[in-house]
């Protein structure tokens, strides 16, 4: 008896319903219940080569080699599986299970011709072809190829075109019965039914540069998903972001952070058009505009626009002219406040995303004429300059009570300000710029153009002489001749000046090809100064070892095992073993010889 819950439905019951939504079963070419009702299943015929045609199949992506090993497995074993196909009207026999047997068959003529191995054997003139006449409609077929593609690993664009095909010849279902019916035939986990469901708005370009395991400018499932959400947004921006993953890396940028990855692409691109609105920040009217007009291309797009300017087409161009004159003249500014983001998203005037980071979420406006009527707004709001009154002498100052019984100057005095007072707030425009900072750094950080990893080095360079001069000059003076000097003839050798000497590594740091490369020069110098031998750098100047022996201590202290993680591969074996307790460098055990 079929259990059920109180108030619903039997397990029987729902698997009815299910039934009758995905509609009848395919027909079978054996029955898995009853062996006495399998309907005739066909006849099995020899058929030459020459009289068989290839199907359309989903499998398109065939690797040469895989054919050629079958074409040797037939030669040598000949064919174990009949291939599955119908007569056509003019005689052919199409293949619509096979594709395989039927090309690596091809292929044994030209083997027995170029391979010694083979050469003189006799190649393969037919193949055989269960003929299913039970088969009619093209539907059947393809999950007839469908069911024999299971067992052999489709590419990701193999099993695109596949499920493409049949969401195709489902429609008519509502949604979920389509997805279902779909995953059915195809074969395909629920997972990777969704996968393939979301990714059909995108492009064919795009879509067939998806893959499991990307490779070069390949894209992954994750990051295929994240870009069809935001195609169905806003189609240019979905193809800035595509063209802007080209390497792996850039793959898992997008994977980890889309909102960083999407305000990459707009800042190496112009072909899209999106503007942020950051809360509480506002935007100039006048270059709004100015950004605005190239974006008017299409018919519709323009149609729309003359609806708000209340004007028609042809008098759109002459219209922002003036609308832009207009908005410079008053300073118009647009107030991005939290009812302008409703009101672009309920719109669909803007693709949004609420990242899992715990920042303010990104609302990019992708529709140019959302942002006229925007401008048309600021402008009604602002006072023309010929409006406003005629400048008076400004108010005197209030000075501050400094009496006791002033509140103000009470809690200067004792720092003790009531936090809530509105003159002690942080204002929200400020703090929504300091978060768009925040974002616009993340996004910037994804690609290091040459001049910013150029201007990393140089700021790093020189926060580490600044910070570690003396040790900087410490390690450079006694491990390079260059940076001594002597004064006397045949009198030891002394240490440059110490501003000298940091002035000379910044040099030769900055002028490294490689800005990282540069850094390491630095690093090094001033991580020498740890592993110098204190008896090769006994002097009487300011780069005795004694009186720099704290700021050495500083720079071990601070960097930890990284600083032997950096050197160790540039140390000989006798200053490791100098530094190996301290570092606690793991040593071989010596064997304990056999007692005699």
């Amino acid at each position: 008896m079929a259990k059920t819950k109180p108030g619903g439905p039997s397990e029987g019951s729902r698997r009815a319903a299910h039934r009758r939504a995905v509609g009848p079963p395919p027909t079978a070419m054996f029955s898995p219940t009853d062996a006495a009702h399998t309907p005739a299943i066909g006849s099995l015929e020899y058929v030459a080569l020459d009289d068989i045609v290839l199907a359309d199949n989903p499998r398109r992506d065939i690797d040469q080699d895989d054919i050629d090993d079958l074409a040797r497995m037939l030669l040598t074993h000949g064919q174990t599986k009949p291939c599955g196909g119908r007569r056509t009207d003019d005689g052919k026999v199409r293949i619509y299970a096979g594709q395989q047997r039927k090309l690596a068959a091809d292929r044994t003529r030209e083997l027995v011709k170029q391979d010694a191995e083979w050469r003189g054997s006799k190649p393969i003139s037919g193949i055989w072809v269960l003929l299913r006449d039970d088969l009619r409609s093209e539907v059947e077929w393809r999950r007839y190829q469908a069911q024999e593609n299971a067992g052999i690993p489709l590419s990701f664009r193999d099993e695109q075109d596949m499920f493409a095909y049949f969401w195709e010849a489902a429609a008519g279902l509502p949604e979920d019965q389509r997805l279902q019916q779909t995953r059915l035939d195809c074969g395909f986990s629920a997972a990777t039914a969704q996968n393939h469901r979301r990714q059909l708005v995108l492009p064919q370009a795009i879509r067939h540069r998806v893959a499991r395991r990307p490779k070069g400018d390949q894209i992954s499932i994750g990051v295929a998903n994240q870009l069809a959400d935001i195609y169905n947004a806003s189609p240019p921006l979905a193809g800035t972001v595509a063209d802007w993953i080209t390497t792996p890396a850039r793959n898992s940028q997008a994977a980890t952070d889309i909102q960083a990855a999407v305000l990459a692409a707009l800042r190496t691109s112009e072909d899209a058009y999106a503007v942020a609105l950051h809360h509480g920040t506002s935007i100039d009217a006048a270059q709004a505009l100015r950004d605005t007009v190239p974006e008017l291309q299409d018919d519709k797009t323009i149609a729309r626009a003359a609806g708000i300017l209340g004007c028609g087409g042809g008098e759109v161009p002459a219209r922002l002219v003036a609308l832009t004159h207009k908005a410079q003249q008053c300073s118009a500014q647009i107030a991005i406040t939290e009812a302008v983001q409703d009101r672009a998203i309920t719109t669909r005037c803007a693709w949004v995303h609420r990242s899992d980071i715990d920042r303010e979420p990104m609302v990019l406006l992708i529709d140019p004429v959302f942002m006229i009527d925007l401008v048309m707004d600021a402008i009604r709001g602002a006072k023309a300059p010929t409006d406003a009154p005629a400048p008076t002498e400004p108010p005197a100052k209030p000075q501050a009570d400094p009496s006791p019984s002033n509140p103000r100057t009470d809690a200067d005095s004792t720092g003790d300000l009531d936090p809530s007072s509105a003159d002690r707030r942080p204002s929200r425009s400020a703090v929504a710029r300091n978060l768009g900072l925040g974002q616009d750094i993340t996004a910037g950080l994804l690609t290091l153009s040459a001049d910013q990893a150029d201007g990393l080095r140089i700021v790093v360079c020189r926060l580490l002489a600044s910070q570690y001069g003396d040790a900087l000059a410490f390690g450079a003076a006694w491990t390079s001749r260059d940076r001594q000097q002597r004064t006397k003839q045949m009198a030891p050798y002394t240490p440059m000046d110490i501003d000298v000497i940091v002035a000379l590594e910044v040099e030769r740091a900055l002028a490294d090809a490689d800005p990282l490369r540069g850094i390491a020069q630095l690093a090094t110098r001033i991580a020498a100064s740890v592993f110098l031998d204190p008896e090769g750098a006994i002097t009487d100047g300011p780069l005795d070892a004694e009186r720099v022996t704290p700021k050495t201590h500083e720079v071990a202290a601070t960097t930890d095992r990284a600083l032997w993680d950096l050197m160790r591969p540039m140390l000989s074996p006798a200053v490791v073993a100098m530094h190996r307790d301290t570092y606690a460098e793991p040593t071989a055990e010596t064997p304990v010889p056999p007692l005699a």
